[in-house]
């Protein structure tokens, strides 16, 4: 777990990956799937040799309503927050490049919530909606990602294929690192807890040692694994 937080906390998976639910993990389709199992067991009888669980047949319907992207071609108005920062990021970039971001950012100014049926974008593909628990909610979304659950080919983004490349090498620095203690020391907040709600529901135990988060280097930690940084 540690050497996996420690590629997720370095790619930037917290920012990169598609959103299942308002609080992202917590309303994937498969935590979905166990948590409404957990809430709706009717009754648990241990043997000595196996244990029976006496689900609800319920326990496995799922929302499988679908959204319809509404029109957001009309720019927010400057006189309330939202628009103020639409100008802002329309005065720093230009519309072509952001135009994804300013599409997500005028549907949640409309509290819209995107839910979509996504199991034909799976690389094993589930066609029939009918019976496929592949459904995306996502609270806060941005047209055009792809909802997959696992990336399995690196190729398709340029920063993971050099990520891949150097596998080894980032993985010998890594264990090089945090098997010296004291060099560790001079690192910032290694190994620190969820800073944020939103952060706490990865998991309980889960310890991260941020080398980028949000397009912001930490720069006493990138100092420890140049190699991983340089990657």
């Amino acid at each position: 777990m540690i050497i996996l937080t420690y590629i997720v906390s370095l790619i930037g998976i917290c920012d990169a990956y598609i959103t299942f639910g308002p609080t992202r993990h917590a309303q994937s389709p498969i935590f979905r799937q166990v948590q409404s199992s957990t809430q709706r067991i009717q009754g648990v009888s241990f043997g000595s040799s196996s244990a029976h669980l006496k689900l609800s047949a319920s326990s496995l319907d799922i929302d499988r309503s679908v959204t319809t992207i509404p029109d957001t071609s009309t720019p927010l108005s400057s006189r309330t927050f939202a628009g103020q920062i639409e100008q802002a990021l329309l005065q720093r970039f230009k519309p072509s490049s952001i135009s994804r971001i300013l599409q997500s950012w005028r549907l949640l100014d409309k509290d819209y919530e995107h839910r979509e049926f996504v199991g034909n974008q799976q690389p094993l593909p589930a066609t029939d909606p009918s019976t496929s628990r592949c459904y995306q909610h996502a609270p806060s979304f941005v047209p055009g990602l792809k909802a997959v659950a696992w990336w399995d080919n690196v190729n398709e983004f340029p920063w993971a294929t050099s990520l891949s490349k150097s596998h080894k090498a980032i993985r010998d620095e890594f264990l090089s690192v945090i098997s010296n203690p004291e060099k560790l020391q001079e690192g910032n907040n290694i190994w620190a807890g969820a800073l944020t709600t939103d952060a706490a529901s990865y998991g309980e135990g889960w310890k991260t040692l941020v080398l980028l988060n949000r397009g912001q280097w930490d720069e006493a930690n990138a100092n420890l694994f140049p190699v991983t940084s340089r990657a």
